[in-house]
């Protein structure tokens, strides 16, 4: 019995039979964006052994829409995860309007390298679902503590800060110790800093944002005291003097203490998307997000380019919203195919002409 075509529909398939459904039974050869195009590069065709669970898989009309987006993807959106108390993982959100203009199939991997398939038949149902996996049930408008946009030096100082708070925290809490300013001496600060960008445990905030999102440590990044500076006047950092030397340090703004309480008891788990799409036979990255989800907000972070560096756009979402979001990045337009020229008189060609207006030059066989 085939599923009704308003639900969601799953299929599974070992890593050794990726090749034989792909290839041998829908002969689907693979796009440069197709997430499982290395795997059946790959496969010799014909080489596996067809099993009757894999006819039933390609008997099934939801299965072959999903099989063929997975192939011939015109978006993609790859979604990496992980944490604080959850290690790397993935799952790649795949959609083809030739193939269907209203469906979303997502794979990630399974049990012994299996691939694991869903389809969706439409983009809001896509969209639930990544927020499910992604997200936190948010549901309360959530506060505003981070500025909406910061150059990337100043969301990586945050990062940091957030991270600072938790060191500090369970600092304490091992030695029996109730600060009555928490706070980090500025070389504690520094030290913290520099080990923080050169780290990949992705169970503190500013490594899983470097580690996870696609590219951003390749961005221009020349962090300045202005850029610090923005925190301070965001109440984020309180710059203080401790001691009997009255040694320089940052303890937290009321912003800071809140952000570090909400991800020391919270946070959980990361993610990061990478929005690709097919432009011709080249690939265009169009959107790298950072969402940091705690039982106060789902934190969205934007990272863009612009002249001379990058900048984060910081967004606080309740659930819904978040799904609004993923809805929105998963209906981004294919981009126009190129235009096309007669190689008689140099007229632009329409999309699907035999002969040239201008001049009547064949332009198929």
């Amino acid at each position: 019995m085939n599923t009704p075509s308003n639900e969601l529909h799953i299929f599974q398939v070992a890593a050794d039979d990726i090749g034989i459904l792909w290839t041998d039974l829908l002969r689907l050869a693979p796009n440069p964006l197709s997430p499982i195009g290395p795997d059946l590069k790959e496969y010799a065709p014909g080489s596996g052994q067809v099993t009757p669970e894999l006819q039933k898989i390609a008997a099934q009309p939801q299965a072959v829409k999903a099989a063929a987006m997975l192939a011939q993807p015109d978006l993609r959106l790859h979604c990496w995860m992980g944490g604080a108390t959850t290690s790397l993982s993935y799952a790649v959100f795949c959609r083809s309007r030739a193939v269907d203009p209203d469906g979303v199939a997502v794979f990630a991997p399974s049990y012994q390298g299996s691939l694991l398939v869903n389809y969706f038949p439409s983009v809001a149902m896509g969209a639930t679902w990544g927020a499910d996996v992604l997200g936190s049930d948010v549901t309360g408008e959530p506060p505003l503590l981070l500025p909406p946009v910061m150059p990337l030096e100043s969301a990586v100082y945050a990062f940091h800060t957030i991270d600072c708070f938790r060191r500090v925290a369970y600092q304490s809490m091992l030695e029996h110790v109730t600060l009555e300013t928490p706070h980090l001496t500025v070389p504690q600060f520094t030290a913290a800093f520099n080990q923080s960008l050169a780290s990949a445990d992705i169970r503190w905030l500013l490594p899983a944002f470097l580690q996870m999102t696609t590219g951003v440590r390749d961005l221009p990044f020349a962090p300045r005291s202005e850029h610090l500076g923005l925190l301070v006047e965001e109440k984020i950092l309180r710059p203080v003097r401790v001691g009997e030397a009255r040694e320089p340090a940052y303890a937290f703004g009321e912003a800071g203490r809140l952000l570090g309480i909400e991800f020391l008891r919270t946070w959980w788990t990361a993610a990061a998307l990478t929005l690709d799409l097919l432009e011709g036979n080249a690939i265009r990255k169009d959107q790298r997000i950072f969402v940091a989800p705690t039982v106060v907000a789902n934190h969205w972070f934007t990272v863009k380019e612009v002249s001379g560096g990058a900048v984060v756009d910081c967004a606080p979402l309740t659930r819904l919203a978040m799904q609004q979001r993923l809805a929105d990045l998963l209906e981004t337009p294919a981009p126009e195919p190129p235009a096309a020229f007669c190689p008689s008189c140099g007229e632009k060609i329409q999309p699907g002409a035999r002969f040239c207006r201008a001049c009547g030059y064949r332009l198929v066989a």
